[in-house]
């Protein structure tokens, strides 16, 4: 059985209330947080408001998809015999909400027989919502949107994720090729507004090593759908299975994989 426009239109409107629901939850605990605590590993923090906008969006898409699968950050997987599997990350960019920074959102996606569907980004404190279907284009606040045009690395604005404690050893290498060979470079401490950035044309690549699905699985819909190119550090197509997510416009993409260390 395939995938209907009716059906990627229905599973788009799922995840946009989820979104929205659990957006409203976590305005109310932004800079009213008193539960948080570290994850095992020192993989970041988790607070109150993630369980609760988790919570929530696993119960809207189980009461409307109940035999589908969900992977979701906090709380795992709930596997069902589906060929459709739901990522959620309920608040990205904790780290950014706990110390009261503005840069933080949720997003959703769909992959039906590991395929990547649809996938939404919502950013409560501004009410911006982006959107998009495979096949049907990229939008934000129902505006189509598409990636920037600019042709070269040293004319590009790159972001580069910020967790450069870990695996130094690449990473910073990695970045002083970036900084070395680019206009310039910015770290957000979150996925969803690299995602943003980029989808929109505001910035022309994104570096974002070791993400989960339920980080970028939305955001690789909606680039693609915007008309860029998202890879592993081989330079394969992205794919849930892949470890590392590297964005662009597409006509800087080959530049950008040239400053991954060779060592």
């Amino acid at each position: 059985m395939g995938v209907s426009p009716g059906d990627a239109s229905k599973f788009l409107d799922a995840a946009t209330r989820a979104a929205k629901g659990s957006g409203s939850l976590l305005l109310g605990y932004f800079k009213n947080i008193s539960n948080v605590r570290e994850k095992s590993n020192n993989l970041g923090l988790v607070s109150e408001a993630d369980l609760a906008s988790e919570k929530a969006i696993v119960a809207l898409l189980r009461e409307h998809f109940p035999s589908h699968n969900i992977v979701a950050e906090e709380s795992g997987d709930h596997k069902k015999a589906s060929d459709f599997t739901w990522y959620i990350d309920p608040l990205d960019g904790t780290t950014n909400f706990v110390f009261g920074l503005k840069n933080w959102g949720l997003t959703l996606s769909l992959a039906y027989k590991g395929e990547m569907l649809v996938g939404a980004i919502y950013f409560p404190l501004s009410g911006e919502l982006l959107t998009a279907a495979k096949g049907k284009g990229a939008f934000l606040n129902g505006k189509r949107i598409c990636v920037s045009q600019r042709k070269t690395l040293e004319k590009s604005l790159v972001l580069f994720e910020s967790d450069l404690d870990e695996d130094s050893s690449f990473r910073f290498p990695f970045l002083k090729n970036i900084v070395e060979k680019s206009y310039r470079i910015r770290m957000l401490g979150d996925a969803v507004s690299c995602i943003r950035f980029l989808s929109e044309g505001s910035a022309d690549g994104v570096i974002l090593l070791k993400p989960k699905p339920w980080d970028v699985g939305a955001g690789y819909v909606l680039i693609t759908e915007a008309g860029g190119k998202v890879t592993g550090l081989d330079g394969k197509e992205w794919g849930v299975q892949t470890p590392d997510f590297i964005a662009s416009n597409g006509k800087i993409h080959g530049e950008i994989l040239d400053c991954v260390p060779k060592d």
